[in-house]
């Protein structure tokens, strides 16, 4: 007969094996005949937890602090219960008590998360080297730290963690894939490649490895890597995620050879694997943009609220529909010793999001958006001590009039682009999970294309002067004529060197990482015009002279 040790050790293997259920049931179990044993409630509020029941799970927390008040890991799991239900307050709460009891890392860890989740990254980071004095070879930890430095604009540090992580476990093909694709946004296509090969030969069905490592090289359909993305793309119990990664990869391969057909097969199945997946809905978006836009006439339009300017920095923000253009725009204006360019920031779309569905007075609204203003002035402060700082993030054409309003000395260059063009890049494009998710199939990207324009018609009618209007095309063919009014527009010097910007070495996380390492050229302009047969839905949309 079993004892309890190994009957736990079984329930624990289930867990690590994502067999939930099962493992709920064999602990259920053992709690009938160990109704004493404070230890199977715990495992049974971890696996609850999992389960996302979580305010049973506090419960069985409680019953083991019941049972053994000295055991504070319970109290961080009750955090963990909560940080799942989403009650931050409570989870920092109790992080902070166990941690204090315990002097566990893994709840100065659990903090470091949460603030990272919460988009407070220097809390995040400074939990995370903290958390780094006591357990300097955890590879996890190694992970998360990287990945907050990602979110800070400091990818040194970030390869330098990536790297530890690697020398701390080299068997985790992760870690390969990690530290390839920080050199997939360096530029350093070589050490890319070495690593995502290293990730590939420790797991050959590492997915996203494939598509990551077709991006810097050139694979062909008959070498190795070619025939066994092949094989692996009938293996039929794939997720459709998997799947996606495989028939992308595929896609980029047959595009990289001519081959239109194979290409438009694959790409064809890639995104339909992906609108599987997507949870975009058309009504709820636009529905959405019609409340920022009541909500801003409501209550900001005719207000003489503005938030208080921050002398030092000068937020620039570039937006417009994804792939128009922003990241060449971005890495010129980046090559002024002046400008920072901070890529795609999320700040103020997840938090202008979340504060346009609060229901506040006027009064309370207004300090919502200061404490909005504030916390983002703050990230900048600690990106970088430039004095301008660009945030590139397309979607924040949602919140141009809430923008002018919280950073009144802030410039806005909209992008704008041939329609095709974008609309064709972003089918060909796979976007991070839970980006873009209108991107995958080619009536959701009109609808969302229409959507756009009429935001950006709402605020152009209130912020005309305020904007500065920018063709892709114009730039690309006249990309000095443009870039001296895009310079004069910032009030600031222009230099015929900033064209140059292959000599900007800073490192880019957006899909044009690797495109905006070459000189400017018109070779992308009209690359659809190749495609015109599988993107007919785009061409009969767009294809008259006055959008063109």
């Amino acid at each position: 007969m079993k004892n309890i040790d190994e009957e736990l050790t079984e329930v624990q293997k289930l867990f690590s094996e994502g067999s939930y259920q099962l493992a709920l049931r064999k602990i259920n179990k053992l709690i009938k005949n160990n109704k004493q044993n404070y230890i199977v409630y715990n495992y049974r509020g971890i696996i609850l937890v999992a389960l996302k029941k979580s305010s049973d799970a506090i419960k069985d927390f409680q019953k083991t602090l019941e049972l053994n008040s000295d055991f504070t890991e319970a109290i961080g799991n009750i955090g963990m219960a909560y940080h799942e239900m989403n009650y931050l307050d409570k989870a920092i709460e109790y992080y902070e008590k166990a941690y204090k009891l315990s002097g566990l890392v893994q709840f100065k860890i659990n903090l470091g998360s949460l603030y990272l989740q919460i988009r407070k990254n220097k809390k995040a980071i400074d939990h995370f080297n903290s958390s780094l004095k006591k357990d300097n070879r955890n590879e996890y930890l190694h992970q998360l730290i990287a990945e907050a430095y990602i979110r800070d604009v400091k990818y040194n540090l970030a390869i330098e963690h990536h790297k530890i992580a690697v020398s701390i476990n080299p068997s985790n093909p992760k870690n390969y894939f990690l530290l390839g694709s920080d050199y997939i946004w360096s530029g350093d296509k070589e050490l890319a490649v070495k690593n995502l090969i290293m990730a590939l030969n420790l797991d050959h069905n590492y997915y996203e490895a494939y598509y990551a490592l077709s991006r810097v090289q050139n694979i062909k359909i008959t070498d190795n890597l070619g025939k066994n993305i092949l094989e692996l793309n009938t293996i039929t119990p794939l997720s459709n995620r998997n799947k996606a990664f495989l028939n992308f990869t595929l896609a980029k391969i047959y595009d990289d050879q001519n081959d239109l057909i194979n290409f438009n097969n694959h790409i064809t199945k890639a995104n339909l694997c992906m609108k599987n997946e997507s949870k975009f809905n058309y009504s709820k978006v636009r529905e959405f943009l019609g409340k920022i836009k009541y909500k801003y006439s409501k209550k900001l339009e005719k207000s003489n609220f503005s938030c208080e300017v921050n002398d030092k920095i000068t937020p620039i923000f570039i937006l417009g529909m994804p792939r128009s253009g922003s990241s060449l725009v971005e890495q010129i204006l980046s090559n002024n010793e002046l400008i920072f360019g901070a890529g795609e920031l999320s700040s103020i779309h997840e938090s202008m999001s979340e504060a346009i569905n609060i229901k506040a007075s006027d009064k309370e609204y207004t300090s919502i958006l200061e404490n909005i203003a504030q916390d983002y002035y703050d990230r900048l402060s600690h990106i970088t001590d430039k004095n301008y700082v660009i945030d590139k993030l397309p979607l924040n054409f949602y919140w141009v009039g809430y923008i002018m309003k919280m950073f009144p000395h802030a410039k806005i260059i909209h992008t704008s682009r041939n329609p095709i063009a974008i609309c064709y890049s972003l089918y060909k494009t796979l976007f991070a999970e839970g980006i873009l998710e209108f991107s995958y199939d080619q009536d959701d990207i009109i609808k969302y294309y229409q959507l756009y324009k009429d935001m950006m018609v709402y605020w152009e009618e209130l912020y005309k002067q305020e904007i500065f209007e920018l063709d892709y095309e114009s730039l690309i063919n006249n990309p000095e004529q443009e870039t001296k009014k895009i310079f004069n527009y910032l009030g600031l010097e222009f230099n015929k060197s900033y064209l140059e910007i292959g000599n900007n070495t800073r490192s880019v996380t957006t899909a044009s990482d690797l495109q905006i390492r070459n000189k400017i050229n018109s070779n992308g302009v009209n690359s659809w015009k190749n495609y015109s047969s599988i993107i007919k839905k785009f061409t009969n949309e767009f294809n008259s002279n006055s959008q063109l």
